[in-house]
């Protein structure tokens, strides 16, 4: 029996060790405090098994001095476990109105175990047996306990009932390790397992309703960000069109109504050959304007992709680069006939834009090939060139390459790159619909 309560001693700490890095970690990445809360609480509750559990299994014992001081630090450490975790479940909960009853039992709660924290070093400091004194004063907290899970089931969330099923799991392991210790003194014999035994199992079913609480809060988090980023997207890209209407329709029109009016001068004045030259000048400095507004218009949103959809707006795409005579554009669809939902179809042209003008500005290619396919799944892209490549490995990914990365994680996408030096570019992305 000594030896199965060694290696059930071992396996609890494991556990509890594994999840102590894995919320700490998760904390690293979230910042969210209530994953630190819960990774002390459970941190504490490691020292105390190791520190005041396991010597008792593998049949260490301290002189009655010593034992009196380790037996004070040990209590003081269930207090430290309460408010760790009452911590945990205030900032789990978001309790932060003063004005909720649960908000200021907690509160109270906490300062309880801080106080208590305090009495129990210092009986341990002036050598006082305290653990009769501790099974009072954790007797006398338990309705405390019992009062704070039924303000939290009355908050009626899902959250609290999480909280309510661990917590529940942590009181029912207390007292039935408390029934243990008060059988064993009374009735003088030794139960066949170690009376902290059922305090752990109820901790470990704490420990898993609990990282299952945590899971839930964070895929929530994630829902509403994505929600989030969702609505900042759809937010850029009308204020895109706005400005890019503006660019074309009121500056576009502005400018190209001041040529007009020049251009009506220069062919009734007579002016001297110098200022005719810088007339004539000033005349193609306006058109090379007027044209660099347009392109820069059509680049924040392109007409075609409002107008007729997301494939006229590459084919066009494709025509304006084929008309620079830098590089050849080739463009081919399959079963994309019907039309995307247009918040879709613009991120998808913003990829196709980006990739393309990564392509022109790094790897010099000859021929840039994109090809659309629609089928059952959803849409696969491919952009292929012919150019110089690149490492992918030693290779960081620039600001466009996290641009593209951003889009299909937004359209909750994946894709792949494949390259070789002086061997062309070819990415392949999926997009489920």
């Amino acid at each position: 029996m000594k030896n199965f309560d060694a290696i059930f001693h071992v396996a609890f700490l494991g556990i509890y060790i594994y999840h102590i890095f894995y919320f700490l970690s998760q904390f690293r990445l979230l910042k969210r405090i209530e994953l630190f809360y819960f990774s002390m609480f459970l941190l504490s509750v490691v020292i105390y098994f190791f520190g005041f559990v396991t010597p008792v299994v593998f049949s260490f014992y301290f002189n009655h001095n010593v034992k009196t001081i380790f037996s004070a630090f040990e209590m003081s450490f269930a207090f430290i476990q309460n408010y760790l975790y009452f911590s945990f479940v205030q900032a789990y909960l978001s309790l932060t109105k003063t004005d909720q009853p649960v908000f200021k039992w907690l509160i109270f709660f906490k300062k309880i175990n801080l106080f208590n924290l305090v009495i129990f070093l210092g009986l341990g400091i002036l050598k006082i047996e305290s653990r009769d004194f501790f099974s009072i004063v954790a007797l006398l907290t338990l309705p405390f306990s019992i009062y704070i899970l039924i303000l939290l089931w009355k908050m009626d969330t899902l959250y609290s009932k999480v909280i309510i099923l661990g917590t529940t799991f942590g009181l029912a392991a207390t007292i039935s390790a408390y029934v243990c210790v008060i059988y064993e003194a009374y009735s003088k014999q030794k139960l066949p397992f170690n009376n902290h035994a059922t305090y752990q199992i109820g901790l470990l079913f704490d420990l898993f309703v609990l990282g299952y609480g945590l899971s839930l809060k964070t895929a929530e988090t994630d829902k509403k960000l994505l929600a989030s980023l969702q609505e900042n997207q759809k937010l850029v890209e009308v204020e895109r069109s706005r400005l890019a209407r503006d660019l074309h329709d009121g500056l576009g029109g502005l400018l190209s109504g001041v040529k007009l009016t020049l251009s009506s001068i220069n062919g009734t004045s007579i002016l001297p050959n110098k200022n005719a030259g810088i007339f004539t000048s000033a005349i193609h400095q306006l058109d090379h304007t007027i044209a660099e507004m347009r392109r820069v218009a059509h680049s924040m949103m392109p007409e075609a992709l409002l107008k007729f959809g997301l494939n006229e707006a590459v084919q066009d795409f494709c025509d304006g680069i084929n008309e620079t005579n830098t590089v050849k554009m080739k463009y081919h669809q399959i079963n994309f006939k019907e039309p995307l939902e247009k918040p879709t179809e613009v991120i998808l042209y913003r990829i196709i834009q980006e990739l393309s003008n990564n392509a022109i500005k790094h790897a010099a290619p000859k021929i840039i090939f994109i090809q659309i396919t629609k089928h059952l799944q959803g849409i696969s892209l491919v952009v292929e060139d012919d150019g110089k490549g690149f490492d992918i490995i030693q290779t960081k990914k620039g600001d466009g390459l996290q641009n593209v990365q951003s889009r299909i994680d937004y359209l909750k996408g994946n894709w792949d790159i494949k390259s070789e030096k002086d061997n062309g570019t070819s990415v392949n992305i999926e997009i489920p619909l």
